[in-house]
């Protein structure tokens, strides 16, 4: 195996996905291994999963010290987070100051201040290539040539899915992200607290060649973001307020569909019945409905008998598919 080719060489161990293992053991069946190695088509498939705030040294911490690129880069943290102004972990940031990621780069969670321009630098490098990630939006954190979140996005045309974590305090200016995502199919936009400053963000996430859509803004929606909403006709699978079942029957892909339900107070049953009855389409073929409420204030009991209704009356609709139901205190 010694005398065989450069290329040869990358192209057999190019299937290996896992680093620790093109770092340590592939290297002892082949001697200039590590000589080809320095080669970035050699860990384009590499998928590295690793914890921030692990102060312990790690083989995956390694594999993105030695190689110059991975394929795949999913961050966590291995305790809750710390405070947003703790210590930061500078082991870690030393190893992704210069990697680059081809496909996929993800985080676990919102992630500590620390965290974020280090993670942010490293989505700058990677923008040219990345197809799915998960980025922070605030309008603190900037890269070393000074571009914010907003600004990295605005250049990374080949994004299919991105999942957002929208800082309380952010401000987004309507436009900004506008036709920036031909090719996104998915999104998934988190907010703590949810609230109706991001309307503007949503509606330019909404794009036509979306097939998934992750979103929960404070209601009611503005009328603008159910249009925008209604254009995605592509859709598949929806998980968002139930105020936005008027658009369900625009939507001639849509066939996945999960509704958050918050129940007012006193509780009318006619109402959980009548958000039930405004899932049916002829297309959708699963429905899951969570259902929000305060157990201080609302009997359990006549809860359930509610979304049993609401599941016989959906059913009487002509409904077929699958219908499931959950309580969230």
């Amino acid at each position: 195996m010694g005398d065989l080719p450069d290329e040869l060489l990358l192209f057999i161990f190019s299937r290996v996905t896992d680093g620790p293992t093109l770092l340590t053991a592939v290297p002892l069946v082949c001697k200039r291994w590590r000589q080809v190695s320095s080669d970035p088509a050699a860990w384009r498939g590499v998928t590295v999963c690793v914890q921030a705030n692990r102060v312990a040294s790690s083989i995956e911490r390694t594999v993105l010290t030695v190689a110059p690129v991975v394929g795949s880069l999913h961050v966590s943290l291995s305790e809750s987070p710390p405070v947003s102004g703790g210590r930061p972990n500078n082991r870690f940031l030393r190893a992704i100051e210069k990697v680059v990621v081809c496909t996929e780069l993800s985080l676990q969670c919102d992630p500590p201040r620390w965290l974020r321009k280090g993670y942010l630098e490293l989505v700058w490098r990677s923008r040219n290539q990345l197809k799915r990630l998960s980025i922070v939006l605030d309008n603190k954190t900037k890269t070393e040539l000074g571009h914010s979140p907003v600004d990295v996005l605005s250049q990374m045309p080949c994004l299919e899915e991105l999942t957002v974590y929208v800082h309380k305090k952010f401000v987004y200016k309507s436009g900004e992200l506008k036709d920036c995502f031909p090719n996104l199919k998915g999104i998934k936009v988190v907010e703590k607290p949810t609230g109706t400053r991001q309307h503007d963000l949503i509606k330019d996430l909404l794009v036509d060649s979306l097939v998934r859509a992750h979103f929960r803004p404070c209601f009611p929606p503005r009328p603008d973001l159910l249009t925008a909403l209604e254009k995605c006709q592509k859709i598949e699978s929806l998980y968002l307020n139930w105020e936005f079942t008027p658009v369900f029957k625009s939507l001639p892909a849509l066939k996945d569909v999960t509704i958050d339900l918050t129940v007012e107070v006193p509780l009318q049953p006619e109402k959980v019945v009548q958000a039930f009855c405004s899932l049916y389409t002829p297309t959708v073929e699963k429905v899951h409905v969570l259902v929000e409420w305060c157990v201080f204030r609302c009997s359990w009991l006549v809860l359930v008998k509610s979304c049993q209704s609401g599941v016989r009356a959906l059913k009487k609709r002509g409904f077929n598919g699958t219908i499931t139901y959950a309580m969230v205190a």
